[in-house]
C-alpha cells in the first residue's frame, strides 16, 4: 500500500462508526499505511451507511468526492483513478 500514489489517486476512506466487521480503527490502520491517505469514521452508522442513513450518508460522500476531486486537474486523455 505504502506504493499508491495519492497525488495521482488521492485515498480517503470512509467506516461507520457503529462497523463491527471493518471497525474504524481497521479502517484508520489501513489508511496509516498509504502515505498521504484520508480516514474518516462517520457517525451514526454502521456497515450499511447508504441504506442505514442515506442523508447522513451523502453528507460524508459529497466531502469525499469534492476532497478526492480538488486541486486536480484532469486531461481528457489522462487515465483517471
Amino acid at each position: 500500500m505504502s506504493s499508491i500514489d495519492t497525488k495521482k489517486c488521492p485515498v480517503y476512506m470512509l467506516t461507520g462508526e457503529y462497523d463491527w466487521s471493518n471497525t474504524p480503527a481497521m479502517g484508520q490502520a489501513t489508511c496509516d499505511k498509504i502515505n498521504g491517505g484520508k480516514h474518516q469514521a462517520m457517525k451514526g452508522v454502521g456497515h450499511f451507511p447508504a441504506t442505514e442513513n442515506p442523508k447522513v450518508f451523502v453528507g460524508y460522500r459529497k466531502y469525499h468526492q469534492s476532497y478526492c476531486c480538488e486541486g486536480r486537474s484532469i486531461l481528457r486523455n489522462q487515465a483517471r483513478c
